[in-house]
């Protein structure tokens, strides 16, 4: 199945690419406030008792969002930096993602907020994560949630990463309409793939409100190295963007002499 995750230029260049994995979200970081509340909760007493699942929830998992719907000029506008970042074409397993349900208003469930077995029922925890209010339709999105998972013996991690796997593989690299970075440029930072990954551009329709390819400039495809690890590449990778760093401070640290 194949779903779309927009972000910055600079996220793409600095951090997705040479690392090879996207950054998890968790439920009180994002731009809704009512992530995990879409049920009606029962008064005070229901509010407390659900202030503890939900913040069990919180800190032990997270998940990454999707479209699956490129084409929204919307999108782009408010998750790609105005049309000057890119979107990802991500392939994932079918079974892993959940599909948003927008209602009207919150919907009522039948549990019990003080049984605290519910911080276990994957069911539950699935209904409030795919409930959102119905103005965020627009968005047609799609979730996979991944457990946090960390050594206890250290300080909690600020932040959580899925790298790339067979199962959660980018395949697609769409340049916004307003990006100013070369089809070319993206090609030589595509390393440590397993599979190949198609390079292209967008531009909006003559004749819709819609974001489409721009065909004048052909697709790019980069093939992966068959001959090499997937760790070994990765490596690579990081020792590319470790030089491409150095050179960058080089080149500040001459300006400012």
């Amino acid at each position: 199945m194949r779903l779309y995750y927009m972000t910055k230029l600079d996220t793409l260049e600095k951090y997705i690419l040479p690392e090879q994995e996207i950054r998890i979200s968790t439920f009180d970081k994002v731009n809704d406030p009512f992530e995990l509340l879409g049920a009606i909760q029962g008064g005070k007493i229901g509010h407390r008792d659900f202030a503890w699942l939900r913040d069990h929830w919180t800190k032990t998992v997270g998940f990454i969002s999707f479209s699956d719907n490129w084409k929204s000029p919307l999108m782009w506008a408010h998750y790609a930096s105005n049309h000057t970042g890119v979107c990802l074409g991500i392939e994932v397993a079918d079974k892993k993602p959940l599909k948003m349900e927008y209602q009207p208003s919150r919907v009522a469930l039948q549990f019990d907020f003080k049984n605290f077995e519910n911080a276990a029922d994957a069911a539950l925890m699935e209904k409030l994560v795919v409930t959102k209010f119905q103005e965020w339709e627009y968005e047609h999105e799609w979730r996979i949630l991944f457990p946090l998972q960390y050594d206890p013996k250290h300080p909690r991690p600020e932040y959580f990463y899925e790298q790339f796997t067979p199962e959660f593989e980018l395949r697609e690299i769409i340049l916004g309409a307003r990006c100013e970075q070369s089809l070319e440029e993206i090609q030589k930072q595509i390393f440590g793939v397993t599979a190949s990954v198609q390079v292209k551009r967008a531009r909006p329709a003559f004749g819709s409100f819609s974001m489409v390819q721009q065909k004048l400039q052909y697709p790019i495809t980069v093939i992966p190295h068959s001959n090499f690890t997937r760790a070994e590449l990765r490596l690579a990778a990081a020792e590319r963007y470790a030089r491409a760093r150095q050179a960058d401070r080089e080149r500040t640290g001459k300006k400012n002499r």
